[in-house]
């Protein structure tokens, strides 16, 4: 009986897609963390500067849509 489970745990590929996306997601974090490391502050800095300007500009498109509604 323990050899069948364990011939069935060996043989069946059920979660084997979910394995790989978390390994390549994984690398992926690894070289993320790597190009921050060496850029060493000047991408963070961009970074924030670019969210910063999608926040101003959402901002922005909430106001006038709200403008917009109020008439």
């Amino acid at each position: 009986m323990i050899w069948k489970c364990i011939k069935r745990f060996t043989q069946e590929e059920d979660g084997q897609g979910i394995t790989e996306y978390a390994c390549v997601l994984a690398f992926v974090c690894l070289l993320v963390l790597v190009v921050f490391e060496f850029s060493q502050g000047s991408l963070a800095f961009a970074l924030s500067q670019s969210v910063s300007s999608m926040v101003g500009q959402l901002d922005r498109l909430n106001l006038a849509t709200d403008a917009a509604n109020a008439t």
